[in-house]
């Protein structure tokens, strides 16, 4: 290759154009070629501090103007400047000009990326059933998978059949907002969310992060919502084929999912005995509740031998979640249930239990807790002809 070297001082001198301004070291420059005008322009490992960049210009004027505009980059980035090269750089300044006004380079990038066919494209409606699956292979209970998979087909069934890749967050905030639900329930629906997302992450459904990014909302602890007397009275005289659960709910004080699995062979309305069978995922012990005289007379009509004291009629998984749902939005619940409280029924049965034996132990027994869990999250103040009136229903 024919021209000069730059000199040991950082000049440029190939004997046909004078030395104009001294070079910073790591920086070359001379002429190629005499009779064809060719300057070569060179940045050493040693000036970028990594790769050798190589440019050539027709004019001295602009390798020179080039070389200005290296050093001042490395003056502000460092040896960050040269970590992409000058076509990457070229595509970057025509990528911000073309958003300008629009967002940042980055929100593109994700939005790009995002909508690149994934390796393998799912619907959401597909990824929930494959996430039941999942769940059902590694042991999670009917109740468990059937309210999992409940909540997420309310969101299939929000976004009309897009696919798992097509969701940003300003859709999952969309969705959450036009559910008339408490902040335990929205909670709820997040968590969900996260894990069918999480889960479409690992199969490789979706490349971007996860777009559910809302706040679990907090619970303020010390709010115990409970029914009045007449409240109670109201539901239990319209809640028809749902009575026995609610019955059991306001006056033995089960949890929700505890009453929901339990069966006729589990009571025994002569011996005034209902029995809880210990969860398979909680260690909260077998318990026995003595049952009030009030709970046996609402469970009288309804007794059977053996069975699920919820009905499923034509074995319809979601019978009881649509009767619940109607029931508590109904002309004649809607002013009290509606939104629906969290744990309310077992808050109600706290209080009053409580305001009655004036024995936190023996309540605690009774609910499957602890005094101090009592007292946190399941008991209120009541008034004395409220209590007896309870107790009357």
């Amino acid at each position: 290759m024919k021209g000069t070297a730059p000199s040991p001082d950082g000049t440029h001198n190939n004997g046909s154009s004078p030395p104009r301004q001294p070079l910073p070291p790591g920086i070359g420059i001379w002429l190629e070629d005499p009779k064809r005008p060719m300057w070569r322009v060179t940045l050493s490992r040693r000036f970028t501090g990594g790769k050798l960049v190589l440019k050539r210009f027709r004019r001295i004027e602009d390798a020179e103007a080039w070389i200005a505009e290296q050093v001042k980059a490395k003056e502000h980035h460092g040896f960050t400047a040269f970590m992409l090269s000058p076509d990457q750089l070229a595509d970057a300044r025509a990528a911000f000009q073309r958003l300008e006004g629009l967002g940042k380079l980055e929100d593109a990038v994700r939005f790009y990326i995002r909508h690149v066919k994934p390796g393998e494209k799912k619907t959401i409606a597909a990824a929930i059933e494959e996430l039941y699956k999942s769940k059902k292979t590694a042991g999670k209970s009917h109740a468990h998978l059937q309210g999992m998979r409940s909540r997420l087909r309310r969101f299939a069934r929000y976004m009309e059949g897009k696919h798992i890749n097509e969701v940003f967050p300003k859709d999952i905030r969309a969705f959450l907002d036009q559910l008339s639900v408490g902040p335990v329930s929205r909670g709820s629906e997040i968590r969900h969310l996260k894990l069918l997302f999480n889960f479409s992450r690992k199969r490789g459904y979706i490349t971007a992060e996860n777009p559910v990014q809302e706040e679990i909302p907090l619970v303020d602890a010390g709010e115990v919502s409970i029914f009045k007397p007449e409240e109670a009275a109201k539901l239990l005289s319209v809640a028809g084929d749902l009575t026995p659960y609610f019955a059991i709910s306001l006056f033995a004080g089960l949890r929700p999912f505890e009453a929901q699995r339990l069966d006729w062979s589990n009571i025994d309305l002569d011996a005034k005995k209902l029995y809880v069978r210990k969860s398979k995922k909680r260690d909260r012990g077998n318990r026995t509740i003595d049952m009030m005289d009030n709970l046996v007379e609402w469970l009288r009509p309804y007794r059977q031998d053996a069975g699920a004291i919820i009905p499923r009629p034509n074995d319809s998984a979601n019978y009881f979640r649509l009767r619940f749902r109607a029931l508590t939005r109904s002309p004649e619940l809607a002013p009290f249930c509606h939104p629906w409280r969290y744990d309310i029924m077992r808050h109600s049965f706290g209080s009053y239990f409580y305001a009655r034996s004036k024995n936190e132990n023996e309540t605690a027994v009774v609910m499957g807790t602890s005094p101090q869990m009592l007292f946190r999250h399941y008991r209120s103040d009541v008034r004395k002809e409220d209590v007896e009136a309870w107790w009357e229903l």
